[in-house]
């Protein structure tokens, strides 16, 4: 009876399994080789995110089939008879990831390695989109941060709210104005000093979207940004200064990119009022469905009263684009009008 050759089952990914990481990220991860000139910038990165933090990281996404990669170092116990650093490796079914144990706590060390481990898969991957996160601002030095060095222009900068944020006025001005993203958020923050309007000229702010904490900003960023959304928080807010705003959107030759400015206040001496905001501006009174296009608004709210007020509409001198103000007992919305903008 002649015998069957051997039966081999061929590798089959199931539906719902991801694919490896790209072998050549985890290759220069455990080696110290150069990267040979052929190979650079020829594996396709979706996003390289850096995270610092205690335990500060860089995370590669390399797709919705693919595993994401993380590259974590972590403090270990001081030990004298440790090595410099020891490397330990894991494959979960979503990621696959390196963790490096460093002796030194000190965080420049850290970001040092960082850095080092940076330029490894930068030098590989054909990057995307960039993402930074500053979960512990203070241990780290920003303005001297290797990462804007390869890097200007981000999809997320974002600062966590679970530790004091502390800026100097250039420091807070290069992420302004020398930095640009598609969202940035800068919460509660803490300055050595607030930025001056007399000081070298501002430039525009081009952050796409940005959440921020504006107390020791001028306002006159808010006028020349060239933004699409924005929310600002402060203590309070003039009405001239949103007069002036106004009108620099009326005029056309500013803010043509935005779409919705929303300022937030909580300790106003005096109330804003409509007569002043839009003083020497012509409006008409908005209609009630309005409401429906300012969903920072809770309407159920705002009819407890008997009478509602349905805010403001202007227009834009150069193209007939109308937009509606509202003001609120905490906050001040300008909105352009959806089917216009």
């Amino acid at each position: 009876m002649a015998e069957h050759p051997p039966m081999f089952t061929p590798l089959i990914r199931l539906p719902n399994q991801l694919k490896d990481v790209p072998s050549g990220i985890e290759g220069v991860t455990l080696t110290d080789v150069v990267t040979p000139e052929y190979a650079k910038s020829t594996i396709p990165c979706k996003k390289f995110t850096w995270i610092l933090d205690a335990t500060p990281r860089i995370e590669l996404d390399f797709g919705p089939d693919t595993k994401k990669f993380q590259f974590h170092i972590e403090s270990s116990q001081f030990d004298l008879f440790k090595i410099d650093k020891d490397v330990s490796f894991e494959r979960t079914a979503t990621h696959s990831i390196f963790r490096v144990r460093k002796i030194d706590r000190n965080p420049p060390s850290r970001i040092k390695l960082l850095e080092e481990y940076t330029m490894k898969y930068w030098t590989l991957l054909r990057t995307e989109k960039c993402e930074v996160r500053f979960n512990m601002f203070q241990k780290y030095d920003f303005e001297e941060c290797f990462i804007w060095k390869l890097t200007k222009k981000f999809s997320v900068v974002y600062f966590s709210t679970q530790h004091d944020v502390i800026f100097t006025p250039n420091q807070l001005r290069f992420l302004l104005e020398d930095i640009t993203s598609d969202y940035l958020r800068l919460p509660e923050i803490k300055f050595t000093a607030p930025i001056k309007k007399s000081e070298k000229k501002l430039k525009p702010i081009k952050h796409e979207t940005m959440d921020i904490y504006a107390k020791f900003l001028p306002f006159i960023y808010f006028i020349n940004m060239e933004c699409k959304k924005v929310k600002a928080r402060s203590e309070n807010v003039k009405a001239w200064d949103l007069n002036t705003f106004l009108k620099a959107w009326i005029g056309g030759k500013k803010l043509q990119n935005l779409q919705s400015f929303t300022f937030y206040y909580s300790d106003m001496v005096k109330p804003l009022a409509y007569e002043d905001v839009l003083n020497n501006i012509h409006s008409e009174t908005g209609k009630a469905r309005n409401f429906e296009k300012v969903p920072e608004i809770n309407v159920s709210e705002q009819t407890k009263n008997e009478e509602v007020d349905f805010g403001r509409e202007i227009q834009r001198s150069t193209d007939g684009i109308k937009a509606n103000v509202f003001i609120f007992p905490t906050c001040f919305i300008f909105k352009v009008k959806r089917d216009e903008c």
